[in-house]
């Protein structure tokens, strides 16, 4: 039995030295975004390390099935997707975020992006700035995690006014539009002599999921209240944050675990064989 107590206390103890869980996130502040050279732009794929640590990582990526490029240069000859501040959402100061700038030709036409985390991660959250719809445009975007294929129910908070959640699709998919003009939020108009202009949250939409997860798709589309040619349209998506990433079981553990059972098993039988056999 003593065997078995030591056993179960290095077995125990073992398992605290596993990696422990840790608060990060993805942080755009400094961080590039390279296109690639990909046909129209139609698949671009970049991988970043999350708070800088090792081996705990998200891989972006970017792709489309249109027959041409729908991403247009912000400004006028700096190509998109890139990192910046022209979408502050209401931060003072502004920070960067991954600005995507569209040019689609038809209503309902979208591009995917697709983020694969490579250790299942706790509390996921973060927030697109201005999500809107104009005269000419409707922004568009559908969320889904997932944790090994099987969905994560979603959370979404702190809308801004010209934003709206649902119908949501039947597959549980989350879905926000566009209601109302919010005007473009950057602290300062790059390229361009307009300055300074109001700092607003009024088209940022947030959103959370219960569960863990290790993959995130957000489908970014012309939504079917703008016209049939929209205009361009752009939207931002701010830091990635997360309460923990869930470590990897290790098999050794689980093997150690189903061996010191058995053990435990097989004394306490042989202990009561031997109690209820006649002296």
């Amino acid at each position: 039995m003593k065997f078995l107590s030591l056993s179960l206390f290095l077995l125990l103890t073992g398992m605290g030295s596993l990696s422990p869980c840790q608060a990060a996130l993805l942080d755009w502040t400094g961080k590039t975004w390279n296109i690639g050279s990909s046909n129209n732009q139609s698949f671009m794929q970049n991988t970043y390390a999350l708070d800088g640590t090792a081996g705990n990582t998200v891989t972006i990526t970017i792709s489309h099935t249109l027959s041409y490029n729908p991403f247009a240069p912000y400004p006028t000859t700096q190509p998109t997707p890139q990192v910046g501040t022209r979408h502050a959402g209401g931060l003072n100061p502004i920070d960067e975020a991954l600005q995507l700038h569209m040019d689609f030709q038809n209503r309902g036409e979208f591009v995917l992006v697709n983020f694969a985390f490579a250790q299942p991660l706790a509390g996921l959250n973060f927030t697109i700035f201005d999500i809107d719809n104009a005269s000419s445009f409707q922004d568009q975007l559908t969320f889904q995690g997932a944790l090994d294929g099987i969905t994560s129910t979603a959370l979404v908070n702190n809308l801004g006014s010209a934003v709206r959640q649902g119908p949501n699709t039947p597959q549980g998919a989350t879905v926000l539009s566009g209601v109302a003009n919010a005007p473009d939020t950057y602290g300062s108009n790059p390229g361009t002599t307009t300055g300074t202009q109001a700092q607003t949250g009024n088209g940022n939409g947030s959103v959370g999921f219960v569960g863990n997860i290790n993959n995130l798709t957000l489908r970014y589309s012309a939504g079917d209240r703008g016209p049939a040619n929209p205009s361009t349209q752009g939207i931002s998506i701010y830091d990635i944050n997360y309460l923990a990433a869930v470590p990897e079981v290790n098999t050794a553990w689980v093997a150690a675990f189903c061996c010191v059972g058995a053990a435990l098993f097989q004394w306490r039988r042989k202990r009561l064989i031997s109690e209820s056999s006649p002296s």
